[in-house]
């Protein structure tokens, strides 16, 4: 009789592990909450394919059994993480209208103090086509060391001094376009009207934002992390007949390099991608700052410029903390937001 219900649970048993080797992992994508790559190519980073610290993981796995399934685990083999050390050199700025100044600011949004590559800021006057210029200044920017998460200001030009009495004297100039040129190629152009009633000039604005989207099934790897054998989270991810997607997220506290293996458990089985699929390899970078591109009238300008600033003026990341906090990147609020879903 025991022995009866012994092959039972057996037959039972091996009925399921073979409807289990119908269980076939397809294909692995990578992604994170930073929706776009194309800023990091501006950056300067030496890997234009970093990714946040929030590693979206996306495993295509095909069930062929014949039945419903369910992932009970999802494992990480030969875990490892390297520090890595760069600056990360951006750029913002603009022309604030309370002082008649155009500022332009570095910021080193790295781990590691970096040098600048020579600027030069040339002021335009323009008529009314917009298609004629004059060239009134050339402002040079030499190069210069920037130390990790360091803003500084390096150019702020007065358009009153500078501008107003030439604008006075000649009436069919309209505005002022401004360039940033590095290695001969420009960075970026802005422009500003004049006002001839008031006497000043005028300035553009706008801004931008990125959501972000989780899920609930998280690795988390330490700062000073090295290297783990295994790493296993358990999970409930059914698996209906056909095509299924599984998902699960990495969390890093450093910019390092990030190498593993991904194999998925459904219940006493384990399922291995195809050979060399499953082995991962990816760059990770943790910023000082959230602002994460190059523009004029960003987030740095829009918080400095009402500070009272000055050329050569430095602001480090314990200064933005007391000024703007939420500007500083916090590297669990990915985290937060997944807590909140």
């Amino acid at each position: 009789m025991i022995f009866d219900s012994l092959e039972s649970i057996f037959n039972i048993l091996e009925k399921i592990n073979v409807r289990r080797k119908h269980i076939k992992i397809e294909s692995i994508n990578i992604t994170d909450d930073r929706s776009s790559k194309e800023y990091v190519k501006t950056l300067g980073t030496p890997n234009e394919n970093h990714y946040s610290n929030l590693v979206h993981n996306i495993v295509t796995v095909q069930n062929n059994s014949g039945k419903t399934q369910a992932i009970t685990s999802v494992q990480l083999k030969n875990v490892q993480l390297t520090s890595k050390s760069f600056p990360v050199i951006q750029y913002d700025g603009g022309f604030i209208n309370d002082t008649q100044e155009f500022c332009f600011m570095l910021i080193n949004n790295g781990n590691k103090a970096g040098q600048t590559a020579d600027c030069m800021v040339k002021f335009y006057a323009t008529e009314q086509s917009q298609k004629k210029y004059e060239l009134l200044l050339e402002y040079p920017i030499e190069t210069q060391e920037i130390e990790e998460r360091q803003i500084k200001v390096v150019a702020l030009v007065d358009y009153l001094n500078n501008f107003k009495q030439y604008f006075e004297e000649n009436d069919n100039v309209r505005g002022i376009r401004v360039e940033v040129i590095r290695n001969e190629k420009v960075l970026f152009d802005d422009g500003q009207g004049y006002n001839r009633e008031q006497g000043r000039f005028v300035k553009p604005l706008g801004g931008t934002g990125i959501p972000i989207n989780l899920n609930k099934t998280l690795f988390r790897v330490p700062r000073g992390f090295k290297f783990e054998k295994e790493l296993i989270q358990k999970c409930h991810q059914p698996l209906d007949i056909g095509t299924n997607t599984i998902d699960f997220y990495i969390l890093t506290e450093e910019t390092a390099s990030l190498n593993y293996e991904v194999e998925l458990i459904s219940g006493n089985k384990r399922i291995c991608p195809p050979q060399n699929e499953g082995k991962i390899k990816l760059d990770v970078f943790v910023p000082c700052y959230k602002v994460l591109d190059n523009h004029t009238y960003g987030k740095f300008y829009e918080v400095l410029e009402k500070q009272g600033i000055r050329c050569d003026d430095i602001f480090t990341v314990t200064d933005m903390k007391l000024i703007k906090e939420d500007l500083v990147y916090n590297i669990y609020e990915p985290l937060e937001k997944m807590m909140d879903w």
